[in-house]
């Protein structure tokens, strides 16, 4: 095999390398020119850090810095023998121009605006049927809301140019707070979460917020049969590790190749509609503006896990503030951030007082 499959990969333009027994016995030209001639014989941890290192699924996707840059990584293994695949985050910012962008805040205030008018006369008529319609149009608005919000984020990291406003935040008091308001907005999965004692790092608590959202609407737009979302936090010296474990159908392969990737994500139109195609790339970005790196796995049929590794000293190892205050995320964010896998229920008035 290593001999077939050095040959195959050293006619590809895309960086391509082999380990066994997780060492680099090969590299193509491409992807030398990344890790360096004297790459060969190197290990795993060497090559692509600890939290690379200590993934065992035999299939993952990863973004991760290797050799000082960011870098997309596809993982799969035979045996012994581990392909990698590795590219560069697309950085195309055209689409995102600011009229582009003014002009959908301008439509969306306004929409919002007329949809707020007629829901409340749809109220004093008292007519079922016109309360439904504007629970969809409320829908709708909170869709396009965030996709806005991952437009603008995406757009910034894309740039280089994502704001970080770096405080002590307790992750795990963020979580529990999220995880509650949640759970009341789909009774119908279980929301696993527990911490046992805060969670300190440096770092910003909007922009965790956001990661945190499009890291759940990824489960709950895409994991078919999904009954169960379980979030882990452990705690280390210098790193806090996150993971989201869904239950539900997992991804298939061919989608994973393409999954960091926006325009060629394998998804439907319909998956699309949801949202499809922004998320891991806001994700990938956040992670990465916290000193972190984001891995993916999944399985057909058993499920998807995101595991992320956060820095807790981005300032330079100030100290972490004990007497931080509580982030509270407010319910707007939660049905901006959730909406396309939200009940219409949901935008009818009882949650948006």
């Amino acid at each position: 095999m290593y001999t077939l499959s050095s040959d195959v990969l050293s006619m590809t333009d895309e960086p391509a390398a082999l380990l066994q027994n997780r060492r680099l016995v090969f590299a193509n030209a491409a992807a030398r020119a990344i890790l360096g001639e004297a790459c060969l014989g190197k290990g795993i941890r060497e090559l692509f850090g600890d939290e690379i290192a200590e993934v065992q699924a035999p299939n993952f996707v990863a973004a991760a810095p290797v050799s000082g840059r960011s870098r997309l990584l596809r993982f799969s293994r035979e045996g012994s023998m581990q392909i990698v695949f590795f590219s560069r985050p697309e950085t195309d910012v055209a689409l995102f121009n600011d009229a582009y962008l003014q002009a959908l805040r301008s439509g969306l205030m306004n929409m919002n605006l007329a949809a707020g008018s007629g829901r409340r006369a749809a109220e004093e008529l008292g007519d079922p049927a016109l309360l439904q319609c504007f629970s969809v149009l409320n829908k709708e608005y909170y869709k396009l809301n965030r996709l806005l919000a991952n437009i603008s984020a995406a757009r910034a990291i894309l740039a280089d140019e994502l704001p970080v406003a770096l405080s002590t935040v307790d992750l795990g008091a963020l979580i529990a707070d999220m995880v509650d308001s949640v759970s009341l907005l789909r009774p119908d999965v279980e929301f696993q979460f527990s911490v046992e004692r805060r969670v300190l790092l440096w770092a910003d608590p909007q922009l965790l917020e956001l990661l945190l959202l499009n890291l759940l609407s990824n489960s709950l737009i895409h994991a078919a049969g999904l009954r169960r979302i379980r979030i882990e936090l452990s705690p280390m010296s210098d790193r806090v590790y996150l993971t989201v474990r869904d239950d539900g159908a997992g991804i298939p392969p061919e989608k994973m190749n393409s999954l960091f990737h926006r325009y060629r994500a394998a998804y439907s139109l319909h998956e699309m509609s949801m949202g499809a195609g922004l998320g891991m790339t806001v994700i990938r970005g956040i992670a990465e503006a916290h000193g972190g790196v984001l891995m993916l796995e999944s399985r057909e049929g058993m499920g998807t896990m995101a595991r992320l590794s956060l820095s807790r000293a981005l300032n330079g190892g100030s100290h972490l503030r004990e007497d931080v205050a509580p982030y509270a995320s407010s319910m707007e964010r939660l049905l901006t951030g959730l909406a396309p896998c939200l009940p219409d229920e949901c935008f009818g008035g009882k949650y948006l007082e």
